[in-house]
Parts: C-alpha cells; structure tokens; sequence
C-alpha cells in the first residue's frame, strides 16, 4: 500500500479514500523519529474505536448534534427517559408487555396487532397516537384487550378495532365495604380523542373517582356490549358520537347493545354521585338502546343535556329507557335525580301533573263564615299526565322530585252553591297544609253554575304538597266543585 503524506493529499473538502495512509511520525528519543500510519478505512469505520455504531457508548453532558437534514428511523424503536416518565415508542407488537410498566408512556405509531390481554395495573401508565385514524389497535383475541384494575390509566387519540369476538376494555377501581375512602374509589380513568370502528364489544367499568370520557367515536360496532358503567363516583360523557352500530361492509349485522349503560347498584348499594351527559350524538338503530338506566342503579346528581338522540332506523330498541307508552318514563325512583333537558329528540323531564275531575256532586261542607276547607271532591279527583309528582282522588298533589323547583300553577273551576242566592267565596292554594295567601281569588256564586280560574306561582321541595281551598266569605252556605281541571308545571 502506498504512503501518502498528508501535505499530499487530495483538495480540502474531498472526500478521504478508504486506502490513504496518514503517516504519523513518532520522536524515537535518539534525534530521529519512528514512521506510524492509520488507514482511511480505520478512520471512517472506527474499527478500533467503540461507537453509537458499533456498541453501546455515553454521550457526555453539554455535547450538541445537530441535524443539517433529516434522520430516519426504518422500524426499529424510540426510547426516552424525561422528568421519571418513560416514553416508549410502540411500532410492534412486541414492545408492549402483558403488563405496562408504572411511569410509561406508551405512543403507538401505525397499526399494531394484539392478540392477547394487557394488564394495567401499575400506576402513571398511558397509551397515546398522534392520530386515531392512523395510530390504531387491532385486538385479534377473544377475551378482553385492557384489563385495568385500581390504577390511573390514559387512553389518547388511539384508534380501536377488534378482529373477532373480543372486548376493549374491564376496568375496576372499587373496594367492597370500604366506605371511610370512598369504596376505594380513588383513581380517575380518562378516554379522550379515541375511535373505535368495527368493535365487537367495548367496555365495562366500575367505580373510579372519575371516568372522563371525552371527544371519542364509537362506530361499527356489532357485539352486545356497549359502554357499561357501575357505580362510578364522576362520570362524565362530552362531546363523543355513537352511531352506525352495525358490520361495516354489508349493514347486515346490528350490533344489540345499549350505548350507554348504566348498571345495577353493586353490593353496596353505592351508585352514582355525578353524571354529567353532553354535547353529544346518540342513534340506535334496530334493537339498540340509547341510553339505558337500569333500575336497581341509583344517582344522586344527573344531568344529561344538549345531546342529539336520533330514532331513525329504531324497530324495537329506545332511546331513553325506562320508558312508559314509548316515552321516557321519568317517573320512576330511579329517574327522580336526573335532569334531562335541552336534548334534541328527547323529552325534557320537567316536573308537571295533570289533575282533572268533572261530575262531581259531593257538596264542600262551610263550618264558619271565612274559615277556608278544603274542596271535597267526592274522591272523583284523577291524574291523567303526571312527571315526579303524585296525586291523590281526594285533591292532593304532591311533588316526588329531589331537587328544589318552581312551579306554576293553573286552575280552572265549575261550581253550585248550595241554598240558593249569591254569596262571594275565595278559593286558596295550600302548601304543606299552609295557606298562600297571595293565591286568593275571589268570585260571587250563585246557585247557579259558575266558573273561575286561577293562576299562582310557588318553590316547590321535596316531598311538599299543594291542595286547593274555600271559604265563603258572606254565609256558611255550602258549594260543590262540580268540576276542575289544574296543571302544575315546573
């Protein structure tokens, strides 16, 4: 091999061949000097040197790269440790454990395919894409994709597709008989920005502080689970669409399932504390469920409002259950703590009774002159349009509802006085047995028929009830309401 000293070779700039020897001269101690050399091929593989390249190595503090052009991954994988949280790119299978590990971050980056359970079980752990359409998990297994138990977990802009019959996810963050802390709900789970198109089953949690579930898509989806909640203390539901619940590629095969289920109470009668339903768009089709609340569930504050619910397509299914005459049927204990309202496509749960009587001919017996009775409607009083509230055949109506409400009050009377001649009578609505007295309206009756109306407003709480009143104000001469209609109303 020739010697090339370095005063010999090529222009600056140009590339070093990988024959070049640089000499390199070495003082031998006796005024002369010995010749040593290093190929160009050494200096551009690092043979004899330990690189990123060729093993493992450390680059020191301070030391800067940077990149002039662009830098490819081809497969492969990232990992990065930041601030005690691992960040661990996902483009395989295989980089996801049986068991994510605490402080990780995982980010899925394409399609990646997963055939059996993953368990959740260290905290801190979460899995992220960049762009659910594309960032996808495609569950080939029969069982369940997420098994989460008693941890915080994150699911952000993830994509979700099931290959057979299998579920995305059971989660569990509830501790029986444990009420000092809450039945151990503690953890907050959060599902935001996903898709899940062409899901068989989809996922059933229990308890948590808080299940966030947030600007998701649920389509194509065929099984008979939808989103199964149990006793979860905040649940919340904004801005996410369920719709076109049926096999993509023929439309043949619906999905049975209600969408958002709310199950029975578990062993120890918790329940809900909050749920919050919004912003959202809600079409079952054929035997589908909307929504669905079970009636062993009990809610302590529920709100479900501005939602679109959307009957097209429903043969057998609902869109609110319970139902009564195919309407939602907010008269149910169950139902009470709801408010339901400013929902396209669905009727608002507004407090209301309707009271009506009509050939009465049971006289309302005058003890003293200006004393109010209460009218006696020969029990013939009937309640045929009723929302929270109860009615009595005697003229009583009570409210059933749990929060405070105002109502308004309408009422239309026909009535006889006894005896003949004229006397003037006032007509009262009582509260709690109370007089409002601000409700009088006075008229002159004859013993010929009459009528009068009355309008009155009032607060309303739990469990108050309203009854109508007389008194003559000029004789004890009796009077008999032949006929009423009134319609309280929040």
């Amino acid at each position: 091999m020739a010697e090339i000293k370095i005063s010999d070779l090529t222009a600056k700039g140009a590339n070093l061949d990988t024959t070049d020897l640089l000499i390199i001269s070495e003082d031998d101690g006796a005024g002369g000097y010995v010749s040593k050399y290093v190929t160009g091929a050494e200096l551009a593989g690092g043979s004899s040197a330990t690189t990123l390249y060729s093993g493992d190595s450390t680059i020191g503090t301070t030391r800067v790269a940077t990149l002039t052009d662009s830098l490819t991954f081809t497969s492969g994988q990232m990992i990065r440790i930041a601030n005690g949280t691992n960040i661990v790119e996902v483009t395989d299978y295989t980089h996801l454990p049986s068991t994510l590990a605490a402080n990780t971050t995982y980010v899925i980056r394409g399609l990646i395919r997963v055939s059996s359970t993953i368990t959740v079980t260290n905290d801190g752990s979460k899995i992220i894409g960049l762009d659910r359409t594309k960032d996808l998990i495609q569950y080939t297994g029969t069982g369940t994709l997420f098994d989460i138990t008693d941890v915080d977990f994150s699911i952000q802009n993830v994509g979700f597709t099931t290959t057979t019959t299998g579920k995305i996810l059971d989660a569990i963050n509830y501790t029986a008989g444990v009420s000092a802390n809450n039945y151990g709900r503690t953890k907050v789970l959060q599902i935001f920005g996903c898709e899940f198109r062409g899901c068989y089953d989809l996922m059933t949690i229990t308890g948590f502080e808080l299940v966030d579930l947030n600007n998701s898509i649920c389509w194509y989806s065929t099984g008979s689970i939808g989103f199964q909640f149990k006793d979860v203390r905040h649940l919340e539901i904004s801005s996410c669409e369920f719709y076109n619940w049926y096999d993509e590629a023929t439309a043949t095969t619906y999905s049975t399932a209600s969408m958002i289920e709310l199950l029975a109470n578990g062993v120890d009668n918790v329940g809900f504390a909050v749920i919050n339903i919004n912003s959202s768009i809600v079409h079952p089709e054929e035997t589908q469920n909307g929504i669905e609340i079970n009636s062993a569930s009990t809610t302590s504050f529920g709100t479900i409002s501005s939602n679109t619910f959307i009957d097209v397509g429903l043969t057998t299914g609902s869109l609110f259950l319970p139902e009564t005459s195919g309407k939602p049927d907010y008269q149910q204990t169950y139902t009470y703590n709801f408010d339901i309202m400013a929902n396209q496509g669905l009727l608002d749960s507004r407090a209301g009774i309707l009271m009506t009587m009509s050939g009465n001919t049971t006289a309302t017996t005058i003890g003293t002159i200006g004393t109010p009775v209460a009218i006696n409607t020969g029990n013939n009083n009937a309640q045929t349009e009723r929302v929270r509230w109860s009615g009595s055949s005697g003229g009583q109506a009570t409210y059933l509802g749990t929060k405070s409400i105002y109502v308004s009050i309408h009422v239309s009377m026909a009535f006889q006085k006894s005896g003949g001649g004229s006397d003037e009578f006032s007509f009262f609505v009582y509260k709690n047995g109370s007089q409002l007295a601000p409700s009088e309206t006075k008229t002159d009756v004859a013993s010929t028929t009459g009528t009068i109306s009355m309008t009155y407003a009032t607060q309303i709480d739990a469990m108050n009830y309203l009854q109508f009143y007389v008194a003559n104000n000029d004789s004890t001469s009796n009077i008999t309401i032949e006929s009423w209609q009134i319609v309280i109303r929040e």
